[in-house]
């Protein structure tokens, strides 16, 4: 696959860009702060179909925008034209302020692939990319979370049911929270749960299971590019933890265990108001010679970590996609 253009408008820093982009390697040279981050922020976004650096997409538009936004006589835009061996496609997000019942403004996004409006799970797959920055140290340093969206993102690109079932997932670990504060406030009761159960079960079973795949895939690949990056004199290995703690490759018996942990900690879980077992909970384990990477790597060896699990991930959507995979390193 190759990018052959890419088109920004009213984004960032940018008011309005066009570029053709050649095929082979592209670099971006620019002096700090002039919008190199933006662009390849732009780029991502096309694959991802969402910011990898804000929550809030507020963030997002160029502030000079915003009057004439508001107004509906412009909107901020990411475009780009993808050309690879089955077909070309046009990908575009587009974000317009909308007026609500306040004097406050909503941003709605809507997705076009070939001029077509279309929902974000179908831009996922499209333009597959792998993202290289610093802030990718937090796979090895930071909170469960970041190596848990690392994995989400990284499978989603291969497996559209995926892509659903997590967010499906998430909605219902929401809606089984709600429940449990209201059983805990005593206006709900604990019976009430049991439709919620089986939906995080059944979509969990699926997450986890694809999850161990990927881990027990990437683990491999890295380790060998490991080897070659640290002279052979350091072992990488990667590590799923789920709870509850299963090995089984049975999708079923993952279910079940998942059931069986929900009711065990049906108490707890009232009193937090807060589902406690699931894929929201669940880590990567990155070791190195067998010893936590999180406690005891220096930040270099942390760097070699990290890209190697990124050459992995390359790899690994080489092989589990028809389309190929660009880099992105920031």
């Amino acid at each position: 696959m190759h990018i052959s253009s890419i088109s920004i408008s009213n984004f960032r820093n940018y008011s309005q860009v066009q570029l053709q982009i050649p095929p082979g390697l592209t670099i971006v040279e620019g002096e700090n702060g002039h919008g190199k981050s933006n662009l390849l922020e732009a780029l991502y976004m096309l694959s991802i179909a969402k910011s990898h650096r804000l929550s809030n997409q507020h963030g997002l538009i160029y502030k000079k925008s915003i009057p004439e936004m508001k107004n509906g006589l412009t909107h901020t835009f990411v475009g780009a034209d993808s050309i690879n061996n089955q077909d070309n496609n046009r990908v575009e997000i587009h974000y317009t302020f909308q007026p609500t019942n306040t004097e406050k403004f909503t941003l709605e996004k809507f997705i076009k692939i070939n001029g077509v409006e279309k929902k974000s799970a179908e831009l996922i797959g499209i333009i597959n990319s792998v993202l290289f920055t610093v802030d990718d140290l937090k796979l090895v340093f930071g909170q469960p979370t970041a190596r848990r969206r690392y994995l989400d993102i990284l499978i989603s690109q291969t497996d559209i049911k995926y892509y659903n079932f997590l967010r499906e997932y998430q909605k219902s670990n929401k809606q089984r929270n709600h429940l449990l504060k209201s059983i805990r406030e005593g206006k709900s009761q604990a019976s009430e749960l049991e439709f919620w159960d089986n939906e995080i079960a059944t979509k969990g079973s699926y997450l986890i299971k694809k999850r161990q795949d990927a881990i027990d895939s990437l683990s491999v690949l890295a380790q060998n590019f490991h080897k070659k990056l640290s002279n052979k004199d350091e072992i990488l290995t990667c590590e799923y933890e789920s709870i509850p703690e299963s090995t089984s490759e049975d999708e079923a018996i993952i279910k079940s265990s998942l059931i069986e942990k929900l009711g065990l900690l049906l108490s707890k879980d009232i009193s937090f108001g807060s589902t406690s077992v699931g894929p929201h909970r669940d880590d990567i384990k990155i070791k190195i010679n067998g010893a936590y990477a999180i406690e005891h790597a220096s930040r270099g060896q942390a760097r070699t970590a990290v890209l190697s699990l990124k050459l992995a991930e390359a790899d690994y959507l080489k092989k589990n996609t028809p389309n190929r995979t660009y880099t992105i390193n920031g």
